[in-house]
């Protein structure tokens, strides 16, 4: 009778790894659920969600470090939890700098001296003054640096003109020179699209809705929000530096490493990660704070 019994605690324990390791899983089909995940057939999901499996326990593992206070960040799931690691590079792209346009730390730490006699709060944050716009998605689209450009220029006319306007970052992936329809979501630095809109403006967000792909240029004159009269890649490459600038003049556009696995998967946190390059720079973000 007990041999009985053994096999059937066998048994039991057997269908439990396979439902856990089966499409039927509830953490899968909540993820896919979350996320609006739709897959072309059963072999392409299965290689999905054995690839999800790897980053579940890749967050796990990591979080435990967290909780214990050994990192200062945690991760989870997110878009990006059903790719390899290359596929996920391959959404990344580096993003030079344009020498022309940039600003001489020398001629930098001029501007920003009044920062000087001035005492710089231990923390800030521009979206507790309401000169941000809400966080946005680009989605699968290679285009972080027209998310990142339209949020440096909404933020700063916000501080400028007192208004906070969202603007349309498919103006400027539609518009911006070497946009083609077969070549939808390709990179860019800071540069051009800034250049664009210095000469033609940008329409708003609700004139111009985002996808995430490329098209025809369908811009309208009469409908800009604005434009800008210049504008300055800085040299600042240390934290005081960054955070005088923006305390005293606002948010800043810039190009950071996205590399690591860590970043792929991060939740909360400060995130700190001697895997960084900062020679190789591949996604673009915008600064709108510092401290804790």
């Amino acid at each position: 009778m007990k041999n009985i019994f053994v096999i059937f605690g066998l048994l039991a324990v057997s269908n439990a790894v396979l439902e856990e390791n089966s499409l039927h899983n509830d953490a899968w089909i909540e993820y896919k659920s979350e996320f609006g995940k739709q897959y072309d057939n059963e072999t392409e999901e299965i290689r999905r969600f054995g690839i999800f499996l790897e980053n579940k326990k890749y967050i796990e593992e990591h979080n435990k470090l967290y909780e214990m206070g050994n990192v200062s960040y945690d991760l989870g799931m997110n878009d990006f939890a059903d790719l390899t690691d290359e596929e996920y590079w391959a959404l990344s792209n580096p993003i030079p700098l344009n020498p022309s346009k940039i600003l001489p730390g020398e001629e930098a730490n001029r501007r920003s001296r009044r920062a000087a006699h001035d005492k710089i709060p231990d923390s800030f944050d521009w979206r507790t003054k309401k000169k941000v716009t809400v966080v946005k998605d680009q989605k699968g689209c290679t285009v972080c640096w027209a998310f990142a450009t339209a949020g440096v220029i909404e933020s700063h006319y916000a501080i400028k003109m007192g208004k906070l306007i969202s603007l349309s970052e498919q103006n400027l992936v539609d518009c911006v020179a070497g946009g083609t329809k077969t070549n939808k979501c390709r990179p860019n630095n800071f540069y051009y699209p800034l250049q664009y809109v210095q000469q033609n403006g940008i329409m708003k967000e609700s004139d111009y809705p985002y996808k995430p792909k490329g098209g025809d240029c369908k811009f309208k004159k009469n409908k800009s929000a604005l434009k800008i009269k210049d504008f300055r890649q800085v040299t600042l490459g240390q934290e005081k530096d960054i955070r005088k600038f923006i305390a005293t003049r606002g948010p800043l556009a810039v190009a950071i490493s996205s590399q690591p696995k860590s970043f792929k998967l991060y939740k909360n946190g400060i995130y700190s990660n001697t895997e960084c390059n900062n020679y190789e720079t591949d996604h673009a973000v915008l600064i709108v704070g510092y401290g804790i």
